[in-house]
């Protein structure tokens, strides 16, 4: 994995993991609108790219590195030790807060652990991408983390509090342009 100093930007990053917060909630809106052709791995791929994202981004912020790869526990571990405490708690009082949630992971003997759930999660991204080959292993119990990391960000960087709709003409990532998708035909 690469190491140092990071030329990527932190912002791009943010942006990246907001984008897809954005198509998981158009999604979900979509779902319980009636749509019963969504299928789990769609959401839970947009899920893990998301987290894999938001985690990239907080290191850029907090640690000014850039690391490769989509395996969100080690990604979480390069986070300092008062972050990683810092998350932990959050996710502790999400937990206390989230009975049906609990008793869900309970249901499947998975502890409520924050790192438990990150080692049964960390390669959800390609466990739920390929889940076609069914040889998935992964689940994903970690959106309340995505979430802490995410608020944690735009404190940091209030900035960015719209960056979807900030899209500067010069955006490299994101060029105005027509971003629609009505040219695509269902069967």
């Amino acid at each position: 994995m690469r190491q140092g100093p990071s030329k990527v930007s932190a912002k791009d990053a943010f942006r990246t993991a907001e984008a897809f917060l954005e198509a998981s909630e158009v999604l979900h809106t979509d779902g319980k609108a009636g749509n019963d052709r969504l299928l789990v791995p769609v959401f839970a791929v947009l899920a893990a790219f998301q987290l894999e994202m938001y985690l990239k981004c907080l290191l850029l912020i907090e640690e000014n590195l850039h690391r490769e790869g989509h395996d969100v526990l080690k990604l979480f571990q390069y986070l300092s030790d008062k972050t990683q405490a810092e998350l932990t708690q959050a996710h502790e009082a999400y937990i206390a807060d989230s009975p049906d949630f609990l008793a869900h992971l309970k249901a499947k003997n998975i502890s409520p652990d924050l790192l438990t759930l990150l080692e049964h999660g960390r390669n959800a991204l390609t466990d739920f991408r390929y889940a076609y080959q069914g040889k998935a292993k992964s689940i994903w119990a970690l959106t309340s983390l995505t979430m802490s990391i995410r608020a944690r960000i735009k404190k940091a960087r209030p900035e960015w509090g719209d960056i979807l709709r900030d899209l500067g003409r010069d955006s490299p990532l994101y060029p105005r342009v027509n971003q629609s998708t009505s040219h695509i035909q269902k069967a």
